[in-house]
């Protein structure tokens, strides 16, 4: 009798603060109707009250055209994307005095060509040149050291491409991905870890945090390693990811699974290009 007593008052509580919720937002909207009525032409804006505005439009994107008349609602979206943007394009490259060095692009076309056809300098050179690119048979090898790539006649053994092609049926790779979210502290980078199955491209999203540290990976890990118990049709024997530090937590937990680690190559372009046929298979894009 006396807990059916106390639901019955705690209704009428909650009701009486969510009726008067709705009160206060009912005459702020009326206010700010009339205020915005009374001021002719543009509301200039600062890049604070524009943040201001993102940070507490975004949890109510659905409903922003019923609110917000001092912008378009599809102009605060777009000042949510830029400030993503933004912060991830702070230029902090020091600045070397000389010649400008050639582009990434000529390096990573030049260690292709390396590692998909064994030749040597002469002949990438060569190459290069029907292609374009202006460049001397020494730069062509010290890209090819700078990156690890041994001459022509030491290059041995099976090329990246041919480990991956076949092992396909038994090759996970892993990656992150970030992805930004407004939080009360302002704009938070979340780190999304997910697996890709090569053979099938079938994604595993394994969880995502701000701070992916020791103890976040290692239980991630351990989760994947059950998920992969539960996946009758799926065997893996290899676990592919880049160097990043992160992973070693990761590696000490599939170690003891008997799964085999393999890093990416040190060569820049390998990198770049196993991340690109990760996230374009269905990696990203399938899981947001």
């Amino acid at each position: 009798m006396i807990n059916l007593l106390w639901k019955q008052i705690l209704l009428k509580i909650v009701g009486f603060i969510t009726k008067e919720a709705g009160d206060i937002i009912d005459f702020l909207h009326t206010e700010n109707n009339i205020l915005r009525s009374k001021i002719d032409g543009r509301v200039v804006l600062t890049d604070y009250d524009k943040m201001l505005l993102v940070k507490h439009g975004i949890p109510i994107k659905d409903r922003l055209h019923e609110f917000l008349s001092i912008v378009k609602p599809e102009t605060l979206l777009a000042w949510n994307r830029q400030m993503k943007k933004k912060k991830w394009t702070y230029d902090n490259t020091v600045k070397n005095p000389g010649r400008p060095r050639k582009g990434a692009e000529t390096e990573e076309i030049i260690i292709k060509l390396a590692m998909e056809n064994d030749w040597g300098y002469g002949k990438i050179q060569g190459e290069m040149k029907k292609l374009g690119y202006s460049i001397s048979v020494s730069y062509v090898r010290d890209v090819l050291k700078k990156h690890g790539i041994p001459p022509s006649d030491n290059r041995k053994g099976m090329s990246w491409k041919q480990f991956i092609l076949s092992h396909m049926d038994f090759l996970w790779a892993t990656d992150f991905f970030t992805e930004e979210v407004w939080t009360r502290v302002g704009l938070t980078t979340y780190y999304v870890l997910f697996f890709i199955h090569l053979g099938t491209r079938r994604v595993h999203f394994a969880g995502c945090t701000p701070n992916p540290n020791y103890a976040w990976v290692s239980q991630q890990s351990r989760n994947f390693s059950m998920y992969l118990d539960d996946l009758s049709e799926s065997t893996c024997q290899y676990i592919i990811h880049d160097r990043d530090t992160c992973f070693y937590a990761m590696d000490n937990v599939l170690k003891a699974e008997n799964i085999e680690i393999i890093k990416t190559p040190r060569s820049r372009l390998d990198a770049i290009l196993t991340r690109k046929d990760l996230l374009k298979s269905h990696g990203k894009h399938s899981i947001i």
